[in-house]
C-alpha cells in the first residue's frame, strides 16, 4: 500500500474543530479505515485539538497548531504539533479514571477518551519549541496487505 499523507496547519480555535474532523475523516475513509474506527480516529484527533486549545494556548491566547497524519507499513500515524504550554502526562489510575465519569471534573477524560480509541497515544515536548501528540492507528491485517 503506498504512502499517504496530510497535513494541515491552522490558528488553535474551537471555531476549527468540525473543519479539522471533517479533514481527518475524509483522510480516514481514503486509507480505508471501517467506519467504527474512523468514527474512533475522528474522535481522538477532535479532543487532541481539544486539549491543545483548551489547555496549551489557553485562556484567551490562540497559537499555531501543526496536525499530520501518514499512513504508512498499515498503520495511520497522527501527530499534532503545538508551541504552548507544556505539561508532563502520567498514567491515569484505575482510580483517576472511575473519578472521570462519576464526578463533574473532567480533567483527564480527553485523554482517555483518545487512548481507547488509538492503538498508541504518545506525548513528547521539547522545552521551549513545541509540544506533540502521537497517535497510531492500525489496519486491521486483511486490509494492511492490499
Amino acid at each position: 500500500m503506498a504512502t499517504k499523507e496530510l497535513s494541515i496547519t491552522f490558528i488553535g480555535n474551537l471555531n476549527h474543530l468540525g473543519t479539522i474532523r471533517d479533514q481527518i475523516r475524509d483522510f480516514a475513509q481514503g486509507c480505508r479505515f471501517s467506519k467504527p474506527a474512523i468514527d474512533e480516529i475522528e474522535l481522538a484527533v477532535d479532543e487532541a485539538v481539544a486539549n491543545v486549545i483548551l489547555h496549551a494556548y489557553a485562556p484567551s491566547k490562540e497559537g499555531l497548531v501543526e496536525m499530520r497524519a501518514k499512513l504508512e507499513h498499515g498503520a495511520m500515524t497522527i501527530s499534532i504539533r503545538d508551541f504552548g504550554r507544556s505539561y508532563k502526562p502520567r498514567p491515569l489510575t484505575v482510580l483517576e479514571v472511575k473519578k472521570i465519569f462519576t464526578s463533574r471534573k473532567s480533567h483527564g477524560r480527553g485523554r482517555y477518551i483518545m487512548q481507547q480509541c488509538m492503538d498508541s497515544v504518545s506525548y513528547k515536548s521539547v522545552a521551549k519549541q513545541y509540544n506533540e501528540t502521537i497517535m497510531v492507528k492500525r489496519l486491521p491485517r486483511s486490509k494492511n496487505r492490499q
